[in-house]
């Protein structure tokens, strides 16, 4: 009797994005669409950023208070760097006050696999948001987000 291997794979790579928040759990090929089914129905931003980035540290502040002014908001956090430097990542995001939001670190020595499981057109430039509204439609934006688009997105 043949198993299925892509049920299988579906349920590991969901069950690895479920976290108890304030631990960062390893981002692998799949994980950007188990992040997207497991908030599916809600309004959420993905935030991909990495600790060398200014430009992402910059956005951190943002992202903090946009949070504590929607609590009900999905901000979900991805750094790009590597696993390995959890701690590192895990002390950057509580400096911000974002260690409570749910958290992924690249988890693949083979980076361009991961930048094409989340879009085959993204080279690894950061920061990188995704703000996916309630009916699952996606909008990308490259570079610093503009706060006055975000809260009006948030409002709709």
């Amino acid at each position: 009797m043949r198993t299925p291997l892509k049920p299988l794979i579906a349920f590991l790579v969901f069950a690895s994005s479920v976290t108890a928040w304030g631990e960062t759990l390893p981002f692998v090929k799949g994980t950007f669409t188990a992040m997207q089914q497991e908030y599916s129905g809600q309004k959420i931003i993905i935030s991909f950023w990495s600790e060398t980035c200014s430009a992402c540290m910059k956005e951190m502040g943002y992202w903090s208070t946009l949070k504590s002014e929607n609590p009900e908001l999905g901000i979900l956090m991805v750094s790009t760097d590597s696993i390995e430097n959890k701690k590192a990542i895990e002390s950057i995001l509580a400096d911000r006050k974002l260690a409570e939001l749910p958290s992924w670190a690249f988890a693949d020595d083979f980076l361009e696999r991961l930048y094409y499981d989340v879009d085959p057109s993204w080279q690894g430039e950061l920061p990188l948001t995704f703000l996916v509204n309630e009916q699952g439609i996606t909008e990308k934006i490259m570079g610093l987000v503009n706060h006055e688009k975000i809260s009006t997105w948030v409002k709709k």
